[in-house]
């Protein structure tokens, strides 16, 4: 098996997350984030091509953390169905909130 080449590191998560795109809107879980991305695990998915939105329950925050993205892939495996997505067009106040989680979630775990 090819190894996987990121630009940054990604973590396991388990947070409450919530997908929009123009033809559906689900609730889900993120099973996995990084500064770049995330994986979108949902009972339902959408092969949207175009921009999405997804929000994100930091347990650092109240406020949700909203980024947009697109769907790279998606993978209909049983126990496994989600969608990868890239962040796109992330601001500053963002992309140093995702950081911030990153980094703190991946020093506390080792």
């Amino acid at each position: 098996m090819p190894s996987e080449h990121r630009r940054t590191p990604r973590i396991s998560v388990d947070l409450p997350a919530r997908y929009r795109s123009e033809a559906i809107s689900l609730d889900g879980r993120a099973g996995d984030i990084s500064q770049d991305g995330m994986f979108f695990m949902s009972d339902f998915l959408d092969d949207a091509n175009g921009e999405v939105n997804v929000e994100l329950d930091l347990p650092d925050s109240d406020v949700p953390l909203r980024l947009a993205g697109e769907v790279r892939w998606v993978n209909d495996a049983p126990l496994h169905a989600g969608m990868g997505i890239r962040f796109v067009n992330v601001t500053m106040n963002e992309r140093l909130r995702l950081a911030n989680f990153v980094i703190h979630r991946t020093y506390r775990s080792l």
